[in-house]
C-alpha cells in the first residue's frame, strides 16, 4: 500500500538513522525534515589491550574498519545528511517545549497541528543531576 513517509532528523541523528534517511532520499520514498545529520557512519571495531606484568592498565583501541558508500557513490561519513525541508527550533522553542518540525511534519499528512502541541506529543525528560 503506499503511503507517505516522513523521516526526523537532526544533527544528533547518527549510524543507522542517518544512513536509513540517505537511503529513503536516494530511493526518492521519503522527505527528510530537520537539521543535518551527524556524519557518523563509519564502522569500527574496538581492541582492548592492557599494559604490565603484576599490575597493569586497561586500555583499548577502537580502529574504523569500514566506511559506508550509498547508491550514489557518496559517504556521508562527516557530511550528514542534508534534508529536503531544513528546519530548526529556535532556542524560544525549546525553552517553551515547541516542536515546530514535528508540526511541518503532520502538516505534510495533512493535518494541522500547534507546535504547542506537537511539543507535549513526546515531551522531554531531564535527568537530575
Amino acid at each position: 500500500m503506499p503511503g507517505k513517509l516522513i523521516i526526523l532528523i537532526d544533527s544528533n541523528s547518527g549510524s543507522a538513522s542517518e544512513i536509513f534517511a540517505r537511503f529513503m532520499q536516494l530511493q526518492q520514498r521519503g522527505v527528510v525534515i530537520g537539521d543535518v545529520s551527524a556524519g557518523a557512519v563509519m564502522q569500527s571495531r574496538y581492541v582492548p589491550m592492557e599494559l604490565g606484568a603484576d599490575s597493569t592498565v586497561p586500555y583499548g583501541i577502537s580502529v574504523t574498519n569500514a566506511d559506508v558508500l550509498m547508491s550514489d557513490g557518496v559517504s556521508i561519513e562527516h557530511v550528514g545528511v542534508t534534508p529536503h525541508l531544513q528546519m530548526f527550533p529556535t532556542a524560544e522553542d525549546l525553552a517553551g517545549r515547541r516542536d515546530p518540525i514535528l508540526a511541518a511534519a503532520f502538516k505534510l499528512f495533512g493535518q494541522e497541528i500547534s507546535p504547542d502541541d506537537a511539543g507535549k506529543i513526546f515531551p522531554a525528560e531531564w535527568e537530575e543531576n
